[in-house]
Formats: C-alpha cells, structure tokens, sequence
C-alpha cells in the first residue's frame, strides 16, 4: 500500500479530496490539489485529483447551462411585459419548472458520480473520463 507525504494511504488521500471536494467548494479542493500536485510523489494520485477538478468543473458548467436558460427568458419576459402583457409569463413558469427538475436531476448525478469516485479511489482504480489521454502523457504510471 502506497503511503502519502501525509503517512495515509493514497487512497484515503483520493477519499479526503473528494469530501473536500464535495462538501467544501471549489477553493478548498483546488489547495488541496495544489498540494497533491506539488508534494505528493504518486502519480495515481495526482491524475485523480485532476479528474476530480474535471469532473467539479463540468458539473458547473452544467449548472450553468440550466439555470441560464430561465433567467434568459425572464428577461424576455419582462421585455414583452411592457408591449403584451403577460404573454410569455406561462412559457416562463413551465420552463422555470424544468430547470428546477433538471437541477435535481444534476444534483443526484453528481451525488452518484462522486460516490462511484470513492468507491473507485478505495479500490484504487480511476474513473475513466474524456480526456484520459492527456493525463497518461503528462503522468506515466508509477
């Protein structure tokens, strides 16, 4: 078992980064990786800190998209408030309503994203993710 500059496992290093990622936000898990990237000699651990970054990232460029589209359109409503009345305040409920449902549908994909990254990280394998490729380039295996 492969130990850490911090003397536990690397795996519960791996565990300890996605707690911290999940529960504690973006600055907290990117001094984390920071740290990992700087002083930790595994290489495993190193590639699966920036999946977890990955995978942070994409989660909020998803939740982004969701919540862009009824803000968007409010302010078309608003808009067409002044020449229509309210027109377009119907559309604007029904898809303030989809985008609620889809932001909890995120929300439990990333719960079980996150979830299947732990159990991965204990068995000590990675989660593949799209840009595998450029990882294995840049940190061969130990």
């Amino acid at each position: 078992m492969e130990k850490s500059k911090l003397g536990i496992s690397v795996s519960l290093a791996a565990f300890i980064l996605f707690c911290i990622s999940f529960f504690g936000g973006y600055v907290p898990a990117v001094l984390a990786v920071g740290f990992i990237l700087f002083a930790e000699n595994s290489n495993w651990l190193k590639k699966v800190s920036l999946k977890n970054l990955f995978v942070m990232f994409c989660f909020s460029i998803l939740s982004l998209i969701i919540n862009l589209l009824p803000n968007t359109l409010e302010v078309f409503v608003d808009l067409f408030k002044v020449w229509n009345g309210d027109a377009l305040s119907e559309v604007y409920l029904v898809v303030l309503r989809i985008s609620v449902v889809l932001e909890d549908i995120l929300y439990l994909l990333k719960i079980a994203v996150y979830v299947l990254m732990v159990i991965l990280g204990f068995a000590g394998k990675m989660m593949p993710t799209p840009f595998d490729g450029l990882l294995n380039k840049h940190f061969p295996e130990d």
